[in-house]
């Protein structure tokens, strides 16, 4: 086994630390990327940060919120996007129950948008993402 291990080393597909060994995969290139709050920002000049909100994406809300603000103006889109902010206090502070009947308010069409299905999915309305 500490053979394969060092012929690994050799080929420069593992390093091995203090008896840990990291799997290099030279395939993967990421750039511009950022992750905080992992204990796997280890390297030269890595700079990670991952941007979460309870469980759900801020991604996820971003575009939820962009699919409310594409709807014409008058009280549908107000009440909406009051909605949306009720919806996003409820995630942040995991008051998934509260989540879940916040967001059967909106209308068909915001909760079976792609970005509906995704926040549906992810405070646990629909099965969970794979």
């Amino acid at each position: 086994m500490e053979k394969k291990i060092s012929q690994l080393v050799e080929s420069g597909k593992v390093v091995e630390k203090k008896g840990v060994v990291i799997v290099i995969d030279k395939r993967i290139q990421v750039s511009n990327s950022t992750v905080t709050g992992s204990q796997f920002n280890t390297g030269n000049n890595v700079k990670q940060s991952i941007s979460q909100a309870n469980g759900i994406t801020a991604e996820a809300l971003e575009v939820f919120l962009s699919e409310i603000k594409k709807m014409p103006e008058g009280q549908e889109k107000n009440d909406a996007l009051s909605d949306f902010q009720n919806l996003q206090e409820a995630v942040e502070k995991n008051n998934w129950e509260r989540a879940k009947g916040i967001f059967k308010l909106f209308s068909e069409t915001l909760r079976t948008s792609a970005a509906g299905v995704t926040v549906a999915k992810v405070i646990g309305l629909l099965p969970p993402l794979p």
